[in-house]
């Protein structure tokens, strides 16, 4: 920590004591201050203003950072002295970023020797560096623990069941995956006792209830945010159920974000990983055809840099339209982010699984529909089977028909290129081939 100053040395901030700043600002703050200033989250502390004013860059969550003012103001009731604060986080004033800038500033002033007291220099720049480090946090860390769970509609929703068996996760629509809020125990297992969304919700100020580093609950909080923002209709603020579907596209971030800040994402089964894929995963059509002769199968495939292909129909899907999915294998649960997610017609492909196209209508397929899916969605040939021809755009055709009595007809067409054909279509025709974006440029 780099600490400045501009006059003497703020010896009232030693009066500041742990139950001043209690009652001024309460216990889950002062907790959550406390917190980070163990944790060294206090950077660049400076006093201004004659030792009047502390001012510090306070480290808040993942990347962000504060920048957090104490002043001194005079004797208050009781003896207390006086002060006021400002901070550039959404709590403005009176926050955990204040009690950590107090409590730290109390450290150095406590910590720091006469020699290097001294204003300015290269005195100051060293005290932080030869000072003792800060005992480790002892509060305890959170972890979010998924397990996948069937689902049975009743009355228009789903309700959850128990746990699905080791082995048939995955495969099938009627599963979901549901997090919950968990804390090491003694043995060093993650437990739920002592912690649920409620205590993530409220900090923890309840009797009996487990007090957990700060960081870790509001990358929790944030989760439960976003999931009560999204619910259509009034929900009870009790404990909810929170399923990985429920918190949208913008959940991935979220997790990830929460494990950057040491949040764990744990299983409820032994020796059973759970794994959030490093970057996202990309959906392709594949074209696969075992008959040179015969017809093409089509196909989701959902494939990633690093960990690999699989076939949509193996996998959990999350949200609908899809915007992830889930592989469940003996040893770990991982998730897996789409680069962008499914539309709805795309999810009827997820839907019906693998179709099938006649040899004879493949013709049709390349010219009429071909073109408008690869404006939805990347086609491809994993196995190399299918030579995936070339898109070619429609084009004008103009048809010129003589009649008697000196009667000229004329008729215009979009001409789909089949093979060495042109295939007419009308303008009235209003098969689902058609691709009329193309058609209007």
């Amino acid at each position: 920590m780099k600490v400045e100053y501009d006059g003497q040395l703020p010896s009232w901030v030693a009066a500041v004591d742990d139950d001043a700043i209690l009652a001024r600002l309460g216990t889950s703050t002062f907790l959550r201050g406390a917190a980070y200033a163990s944790n060294r989250a206090v950077m660049d502390l400076a006093v201004r203003d004659g030792g009047a004013t502390l001012s510090a860059t306070v480290r808040g969550s993942g990347a962000r950072q504060y920048q957090t003012l104490v002043h001194l103001g005079g004797p208050a009731a009781g003896g207390r002295l006086s002060w006021s604060s400002r901070c550039s986080c959404p709590m403005d004033s009176q926050c955990k970023h204040v009690a950590a800038v107090l409590i730290t500033a109390r450290q150095w002033l406590s910590r720091t020797p006469p020699a290097l007291a001294a204003p300015g220099g290269w005195q100051s720049q060293l005290a932080a560096v030869v000072r003792p480090p800060a005992p480790p946090s002892k509060l305890a860390p959170v972890g979010l623990q998924f397990e996948v769970v069937p689902t049975a509609p009743v009355r228009g929703r789903p309700v959850v069941g128990g746990p699905v068996v080791a082995g048939q996760v995955g495969v099938g629509p009627g599963s979901r995956v549901r997090l919950r809020p968990v804390t090491l125990g003694a043995s060093g297992r993650w437990i739920r006792t002592g912690i649920n969304w409620v205590d993530i919700e409220d900090g923890y100020a309840r009797y009996n209830r487990v007090e957990v580093q700060p960081e870790h609950r509001e990358a929790a909080q944030s989760l439960l945010t976003l999931y009560r923002s999204r619910q259509k209709r009034y929900a009870s603020y009790g404990e909810p159920q929170i399923h990985l579907d429920d918190l949208g596209r913008r959940g991935w971030t979220l997790l990830a974000e929460a494990q950057q800040v040491g949040l764990q994402l744990v299983s409820t089964r032994a020796r059973h990983r759970v794994v959030l894929a490093a970057g996202p995963a990309t959906v392709v059509v594949d074209l696969r055809q075992p008959d040179p002769a015969g017809g093409v199968e089509l196909a989701l495939l959902v494939c990633h840099p690093q960990e690999g292909d699989w076939a949509a129909g193996d996998l959990l899907p999350v949200g609908s339209p899809a915007h992830g999915a889930v592989h469940d294998h003996p040893d770990r649960l991982l998730l897996l982010p789409f680069d962008r997610p499914l539309d709805a017609a795309t999810q009827t492909l997820l839907d019906a699984g693998a179709v099938e196209i006649p040899a004879p209508d493949l013709p049709v397929f390349f010219a009429r529909y071909l073109p408008s899916l690869r404006e939805r969605i990347t086609v491809a040939s994993v196995d190399e089977t299918v030579e995936i021809p070339e898109v070619v755009h429609p084009r004008l055709v103009l048809q010129v028909r003589f009649e008697a009595d000196h009667v000229t007809v004329l008729d215009s067409f979009f001409g789909y290129p089949v093979g060495d054909q042109l295939h007419l279509v009308a303008d009235d025709d209003e098969h689902d081939g058609r691709n009329r974006r193309v058609e209007q440029e």
